[in-house]
């Protein structure tokens, strides 16, 4: 999956930087008001050596059992309803994001860290793209690198314009409980959805957090009150409207019907489990802005702005119509 082996590269950074961080006072985590050398070498170097560290193992992990072939191309357009490119686009929204404000913690300037998050999100996503390319299993996909650069870009247009982000592109994600439900291939031999789900997205929440589509829901948070122009606050300023994007009972690429490794083909009655898009309208927390004096805090609240917050939300989707959640995650 896509989105699970970008997550890959963006948590050893993670890592890395928080156990630089965790060595320091809680003045550490207040950006500087003017340019320090110091500062903006650590941060590079963390994040070169965890970049490094990550393409290795992708490399010898991910890769290792899959023949290398020369430079192709791989259309996926449309590949699992196109949730892989949302999550192309919500990763490298959030590269850009919290690699500037890495970089604004140094003491340069916000157009400067703006341009070095574009360059930093590229390189990233980039990167998995490449090693798609040379993969006899992928190959470069011209869609993601256009998902890739959007997100980017969508990040860097509203620092420039507005000097803050009105609207964050999240992820919510839970775990499913899938049936034992049996399924007979052409010559009677016999599995079960819950090892199809366990097969393609692992039967751990670590693993499924990331590699189950069904479990995804992708949300564009819309901070209305950043849009009023005048004094009167008419919303709470961290209070955040959220529209968001779903699909249900994708357990193919294209369509519910798959190849085991002995060679037997399933396929899943449609009937029983329509493949479908789901929409979403549910409320927010803008975590950025939250007033805190705390800057360790405020470093806290920026890293997990990413997550859209569990809150009552309503679907409609062909299947079901209109349906209400008390509390959607």
């Amino acid at each position: 999956m896509y989105l699970f082996k970008k997550y890959l590269l963006i948590l050893a950074i993670i890592i890395l930087w928080g156990n630089l961080s965790a060595q320091q006072s809680i003045g550490f985590f207040e950006t500087s008001d003017q340019y320090r050398q110091d500062r903006f070498w650590l941060l590079t170097g963390s994040i070169i050596g965890a970049y490094s560290t990550a393409v290795v193992g992708l490399n010898t992990l991910w890769y290792r059992d899959t023949p290398r072939t020369g430079f192709h191309f791989f259309n996926d357009w449309g590949e699992w309803n196109n949730m892989d490119k949302y999550g192309h686009f919500m990763t490298a929204y959030q590269y850009s994001r919290v690699a500037s404000g890495a970089y604004r913690w140094t003491g340069i300037s916000e157009r400067k860290s703006i341009w070095i998050a574009l360059g930093i999100s590229t390189v990233l996503q980039g990167t998995v793209e490449m090693m798609d390319a040379y993969s006899s299993k992928w190959g470069f996909s011209v869609s993601d690198l256009g998902f890739n650069l959007g997100g980017s870009f969508f990040y860097a247009a509203q620092a420039w314009q507005w000097g803050e982000q009105r609207v964050s592109i999240k992820l919510s994600t839970s775990r499913i409980a899938y049936p034992d439900y049996t399924i007979q291939s052409a010559d009677g031999t016999r599995t079960t959805l819950r090892k199809r789900t366990d097969d393609l997205f692992g039967d751990r929440f670590s693993q499924t957090l990331l590699k189950d589509y069904n479990a995804q829901t992708y949300w564009l948070s819309i901070n209305l009150e950043s849009f009023n122009n005048n004094k009167n606050r008419i919303l709470p300023c961290w209070l955040n409207i959220a529209l968001g994007f779903g699909s249900e009972n994708l357990f193919g690429g294209y369509e519910n019907k798959w190849t085991d490794t002995d060679g037997q083909v399933y396929k899943l009655d449609t009937d029983v489990f329509p493949r479908y898009r789901q929409y979403y309208l549910s409320l927010d927390i803008d975590l950025s802005k939250i007033k805190t004096k705390s800057a360790f805090l405020k470093a806290v609240f920026s890293g997990i702005n990413f997550i859209k917050i569990p809150a009552p939300a309503i679907e409609i989707n062909r299947i079901n119509g209109l349906r209400w959640h008390w509390l959607y995650f």
